[in-house]
Parts: C-alpha cells; sequence; structure tokens
C-alpha cells in the first residue's frame, strides 16, 4: 500500500501518473479501483465527486479506514473514538455469558480479562488521538461502565468512581491514553538515538493549551524526554510570534511594541543629525518591520492591543513633522491596520485567483450562485463562503475577517479580476483608503 500527500489535486494528479510511469519497469499495475482521494479541510467544492487521473476516475471519500484506524477528512478525532467505542462495546458483550456472568471465576479475574480482551480494542491507535472534554467524557463512561458491569453492581448502587478504581485497582482510561501518548517521545528518542541525533530537553518547549478557568480534575502527568522532565510553560515562541497557553498573541503584541518603542527611542537619539525623509526611512527600515513581522497570525489581537503599535506610529509621525521644513507638504505614514488589510487580500488574490500551492491549505470554497436573480446575483460566484465564527476573536482572525472583506470588495468593485498582483495590490490600497 502507498500514500501519496499532496497540497492540492493538480500536484497529486502528477504524482500518480509519475507512480503510474515509474512502476510499469518493474512489472506493477497501480489498482485504480483500489485508489482513493480523502481531501482535508474545504478546499474541493461539494460537487466533485471524483479525480481524473491516467484515464480512470478515482473516488473521493470523507473516511476511510488505514491500518485499522478511521481517518475523516475533517482531521479530528471524534469519529474515531466513537468507533473505537462502538468495537469495544461489542468485545465486552462477547463476553458476557462466558465470562462476565461466569460464577466460577473471581472478579480479579474478570479484571484481568477486561484489561487484556477490551482495554486494547478501545484504545487501538489512541497515540494519534485529539481528545476534548466531551471525548474524555465518554471513554471514562464506558471504562467505568465495564467494571461497574463486572464488579456486579446495579444502576441504583452509589459507588464513586474513586472508589471504583480503587477496588478493582484500575485509572481512569484518559489517564492510560495520556500514558501511551507519552511513550511516543520515547519513540522519538529511541529513533535520534538509532541515527545518531541527539535531542535537547532543555531547549524543548511543552505548553498545554486550555481556556479552562479551574484546575484540572487529574494532575497533568510529568512529560519526560531522554529521563529528564520538559516542564510545562505558559507561552512558547515560534519562529519569533510567541503564543500562549490560551492562543492569543496578547504578550507578543506587548513585546514588538516595547521592541519598537525602543528602538524609536535610539532614532531620537540620532534624529539631529538626519532630515525628514531620513528619518521615515529609518523607520520603516528598523521600527515599523518590526510591528509588521507575521501581522496576519496575530491580527486577531482586540484593537486595545493594537492600538499600542499605533502609538509608537503616531510618536514617529510627530517626529518626522518636527523635521520636516517650512514649506514642505509630508504625507502622512499609511496606517498599520490599512497595511494589515491589503496584505491580507493580497493572501486571499493569491490563494484564490493564482492558485500558488503553498497556500492551498487557505482556500475557502467558492459561493454557490443564487437560485433567483438579484442584484448582487452577478458577482456571486466570485464570493467565498465566509467560516464560521462563534467568538469576537475567531471574527477578527484571518480567515473570517479577509473572506468577509473579499466578498465585500467583490460586491463593490471588479478589482478580482485583476491581472497582475501589483495591480490588485495598488488598486485595493485605494479602495481601502476610501471613506
Amino acid at each position: 500500500m502507498a500514500v501519496i500527500f499532496a497540497e492540492s489535486l493538480e500536484f497529486l494528479v502528477m504524482a500518480l501518473e509519475a507512480l503510474h510511469e515509474e512502476a510499469k519497469p518493474l512489472g506493477l499495475e497501480v489498482s485504480w479501483l483500489k485508489t482513493k482521494v480523502q481531501v482535508f479541510g474545504e478546499l474541493l467544492d461539494e460537487a466533485v465527486q471524483s479525480v481524473h487521473a491516467c484515464g480512470e476516475d478515482i473516488e473521493i471519500l470523507e473516511s476511510f479506514t488505514y491500518l485499522g484506524s478511521a481517518v475523516h477528512n475533517d482531521g479530528g478525532s471524534r469519529q474515531e473514538v466513537l468507533r473505537q467505542i462502538g468495537i469495544a462495546h461489542g468485545a465486552m458483550d462477547s463476553l458476557s455469558g462466558s465470562i462476565w456472568r461466569c460464577r466460577y471465576l473471581c472478579r480479579r479475574t474478570k479484571i484481568r480479562i477486561f484489561k487484556s480482551l477490551v482495554i486494547p480494542v478501545l484504545l487501538y491507535g489512541c497515540e494519534t488521538w485529539t481528545l476534548n472534554s466531551d471525548l474524555k467524557r465518554r471513554i471514562n463512561a464506558f471504562g467505568n461502565k465495564c467494571l461497574r458491569r463486572i464488579m456486579g453492581y446495579r444502576w441504583d448502587d452509589y459507588v464513586s468512581n474513586q472508589q471504583l478504581h480503587r477496588e478493582t485497582d484500575s485509572r481512569p482510561i484518559t489517564c492510560i491514553v495520556r500514558q501511551r501518548q507519552l511513550q511516543v517521545l520515547q519513540t522519538v528518542i529511541s529513533w535520534g538515538r538509532r541515527w545518531q541525533v541527539d535531542l535537547a530537553p532543555e531547549k524543548t518547549q511543552a505548553m498545554l493549551i486550555s481556556r479552562r478557568q479551574r484546575p484540572l480534575d487529574t494532575p497533568i502527568p510529568t512529560i519526560l524526554l531522554g529521563g529528564r522532565p520538559v516542564p510545562l510553560q505558559t507561552s512558547i515562541s515560534i519562529l519569533g510570534v510567541e503564543v500562549n497557553s490560551v492562543l492569543t498573541f496578547t504578550d507578543h503584541i506587548r513585546t514588538i511594541a516595547r521592541k519598537a518603542a525602543w528602538k524609536l527611542s535610539c532614532v531620537v537619539r540620532v534624529s539631529h543629525l538626519l532630515d525628514s525623509q531620513g528619518i521615515t526611512t529609518l523607520y520603516a527600515a528598523q521600527v515599523r518591520s518590526l510591528m509588521e513581522y507575521a501581522p496576519l497570525t496575530w491580527s486577531s489581537c482586540p484593537p486595545s492591543y493594537l492600538s499600542l503599535l499605533d502609538k509608537v506610529q503616531a510618536r514617529a509621525q510627530r517626529l518626522i513633522r518636527l523635521k520636516a521644513l517650512q514649506d514642505q507638504l509630508l504625507p502622512p505614514l499609511q496606517p498599520l491596520q490599512q497595511r494589515r488589510d491589503v496584505a491580507g487580500l493580497c493572501i486571499v488574490y493569491k490563494t484564490h485567483k493564482q492558485h500558488v500551492p503553498h497556500l492551498a491549505a487557505l482556500r475557502q470554497p467558492w459561493a454557490r450562485p443564487h437560485g433567483h436573480t438579484t442584484r448582487t446575483a452577478a458577482t456571486r460566484d466570485h464570493q467565498l463562503i465566509v467560516p464560521f465564527a462563534r467568538t469576537e476573536t475567531s471574527l477578527r482572525s484571518f480567515l473570517p475577517r479577509y473572506t468577509r472583506m473579499w466578498n465585500r470588495m467583490v460586491q463593490q468593485t471588479q478589482l478580482h479580476s485583476t491581472s497582475s498582483l501589483q495591480t490588485f495590490k495598488s488598486a485595493v490600497n485605494a479602495w481601502i483608503k476610501q471613506p
């Protein structure tokens, strides 16, 4: 069995055709009836049901079973977890008459049989699971139900879960899942030793992502890497962008605002040697570039935090005006939010009009045309489906914000038909300036 990953359907077709050509000299043939395609995310129109390659139509599936685990196109683990619970429930029922109701087996033996025959079925492939609170509750509820059945408790017998685990010498199923997931780190260590690669635990960062206000009911297990504990961090820095445990970038904004203010103070110290044009150039190269590093990542921050960056630019604007001559007219600096909006719309243009391969993950499905004629029906074909967002922070994030802005631009202008990126960028900049 061969697995091919591709960024787009075009690259997938090219890879399948190359595989078909390379297999011929070896006397191998690709079984197109057994070949399936799965598209992750919303990168494909729902009307497309197959992919055409090498003269054959390949079916597109929402989910399929690979190595005993169900892989769904949403990238989550919910379908797989519920499937494994159902299979384990069937294994539990198959042993009902011969094991659980047998009077000649003690409870200790029954619990051992449960741990050796039912638990492995339930936790098959659990190392790849991504569990939320609902899935954790379902897994633990299934384990507790099985233990109560083995112990012979009736539905009206009040026995707490803690007492049940003490009597059966067991622990919650989710704790076993955590332990197995941590064992994957030891597999990484073994791989590094085999290939003579040393992993540095002191450079390894771990962070628990959660918006929970109250502490967890169960203690967080210690993560060990090479026998050394990896402490949990409240925030980590990835490629220069700081992310905290609640997936906000407020700490990052405060950090870059402080650094930008410090750099601007250095510009102020040498301002007596420069004119207004020199200060503008120095500000754009040293200060503004810092405030515009990966802006579409943290643009979902609240306006109160983004205003910290605007204050730095306002201070730079005052410095430039002080150095200007009396009869010199200086254009104001572009607002930072306007520059971020132009950059965001350019990314949408490159993704949906120029079909840049490395931006395929950001591609949104096109809106369906209206069934009746309206004033906006003519531009409906060029609009995008806005992803659902529940909170204000999500509404300000990249996809919801700039998808809505793209649709508004399509309704008001014809900029989406522009042939070049530079022309589109200039026209969008002028469109955003309009009141």
